[in-house]
C-alpha cells in the first residue's frame, strides 16, 4: 500500500494538521516508518503492510528526486527505462505544480497580484519556489512533450479542479496554459484553488470551441 499524507506523526499527535511545506527542517530518512506503522495500527493492519509512505515534508525537500523512493518499491532502479519516463515527466511537472494553476504557490499568486502580503517563504528558504527563474511556456512545452502526458491522459492534470482538455486544446497545457492562468489570476483576483474560469468572461477565451465549453461548464454541465 502507498499512501501520501501532508500530516507526520508528530503533527498528528499535536492536533496539527495541513500543508507541510513550511517545515523548517527535512524529516528523518525513516520519518516514513513510524507513519507506517502508525497507519497499520488506525486501520487494523499487519505490520509491515504499508511498504512506504511519502510524507509532504519529504516532498518539500526532495523534489521530484523522490522518484528514487518510488522506484526501490517496484523494483527498479534509476537507469531503468520505465523510472527514467517518470523522472521526464515529474522534472517539468514539479515546477509547473508550483508555479503555474489553482494551486500554485501562495507566495508567487501574492506576487502576481502586487499583493504587500509578508511572503511565507523567503528568497533564501530551501523550498522557496523562485518560479520567475523558469520559463514556464519551456517548462510547460517540455511537460507536454513527454511520452507519459501524452500516453497518458490520467496524469495531465496539475490540480483536481482544472480541466485542461486535449492535448493543444484552447483550454489544455500548451505551452501557453502558464501564462494564460497568470493573466487570468492577476485580472480577476484568483485565489488558491480558484479554476482558471472562476469570474472570466467567456467571450475572452480564444476559439468558439473554447467559449461554447465555457458557457458549459458555467451552465453545470460536466461531460463536454
Amino acid at each position: 500500500t502507498l499512501f501520501v499524507t501532508h500530516e507526520t506523526v508528530r503533527e498528528h499527535a499535536a492536533g496539527r494538521g495541513g500543508d507541510k511545506f513550511d517545515v523548517a527542517a527535512p524529516p528523518p530518512p525513516d520519518a516514513w516508518r513510524e507513519t507506517a506503522r502508525r497507519l497499520e495500527t488506525e486501520w487494523e493492519l499487519p505490520q509491515g503492510s504499508v511498504a512506504y509512505v511519502q510524507e509532504t515534508a519529504t516532498v518539500a525537500y526532495r523534489d521530484w528526486r523522490v522518484v528514487d523512493d518510488y522506484a526501490k518499491i517496484f523494483g527498479l532502479s534509476l537507469t531503468d527505462a520505465a523510472t527514467a519516463k517518470v523522472v521526464e515527466f515529474l522534472r517539468p511537472w514539479s515546477v509547473l505544480r508550483r508555479c503555474c494553476g489553482p494551486q500554485m504557490s501562495d507566495d508567487y499568486r501574492q506576487r502576481l497580484l502586487n499583493a504587500s502580503s509578508r511572503p511565507h517563504r523567503p528568497p533564501g528558504a530551501l523550498n522557496y519556489d523562485a518560479c520567475e527563474m523558469y520559463d514556464l511556456d519551456a517548462v510547460e512545452r517540455m511537460l507536454v512533450a513527454t511520452e507519459l502526458f501524452q500516453s497518458c491522459p490520467e496524469v495531465r492534470s496539475l490540480d483536481h479542479g482544472v480541466e485542461y482538455g486535449h492535448v493543444g486544446g484552447a483550454l489544455g497545457l500548451d505551452a501557453t496554459f502558464c501564462r494564460r492562468y497568470a493573466a487570468a489570476a492577476a485580472r480577476w483576483r484568483l485565489n488558491f484553488g480558484d479554476p482558471w474560469n472562476h469570474g472570466f468572461p467567456c467571450d475572452a477565451l480564444p476559439t468558439e470551441r473554447a467559449r461554447k465549453q465555457c458557457e458549459w461548464k458555467k451552465r453545470g454541465g460536466t461531460n463536454w
